[in-house]
């Protein structure tokens, strides 16, 4: 009777999100329609540096601006092997050629919708334990220093999926997912 509760509850914890998760042509493709999102398609770069801020623009992925939502309809891709700083994290994306390109970094909430979907990110062979870094600095550092950014910890299924934001030094080297915005 525990096992089948057990089940229940897994199962209604993971059915219940808004955002679908779908698998087209080998892609795992994230619909977050239904939830507050952008349509136009996020920068996929900064000129933020190891130690200072890029500017708070929309045409700045790292930005406040650009975090404010998620964008409405995403490729997810393989998490990486190796563990790169902040910055290196981002140009691997951004120079990904993997099927045409147009690869990024995904913002904080967009890294946070991805933990959520673990469950379901795992069902399709993408989940992956670790901590990945989000291209969103953090913002409430003093004046132009920008040394630090989000990532987010993601736990295996003994921990129940869990995912825990963090902010962490830019030269810190930790995982990164690449996303690629579709039409």
């Amino acid at each position: 009777m525990k096992i089948l509760f057990g089940l229940f509850a897994c199962l209604a914890a993971t059915t219940g999100h808004a955002q679908k998760i779908a698998s087209e042509n080998g892609k795992v493709i994230i619909d977050s329609s239904a939830i507050p999102h952008a349509t136009t398609k996020k920068a996929r770069t900064t000129t933020a540096t190891s130690s200072l801020k890029g500017p708070n623009t929309a045409d700045d992925i790292a930005s406040v601006a650009s975090n404010s939502l998620v964008y409405y309809k995403f490729e997810v891709g393989q998490a990486s092997t190796d563990r790169l700083s902040w910055n290196d994290a981002i140009l691997a994306c951004a120079n990904k050629t993997d099927t045409g390109g147009g690869w990024r970094l995904p913002t904080q909430r967009e890294l946070q919708l991805i933990g959520v979907l673990s469950p379901e990110l795992e069902q399709l062979g993408l989940f992956k334990a670790g901590e990945f870094w989000s291209a969103t600095e953090l913002r409430n550092q003093t004046g132009n220093v920008g040394t630090v950014a989000y990532r987010a910890k993601v736990e295996t299924r003994a921990k129940g999926y869990e995912h825990v934001l963090s902010s962490y030094e830019k030269y810190t080297l930790s995982f990164y997912r690449c996303i690629r915005d579709l039409d």
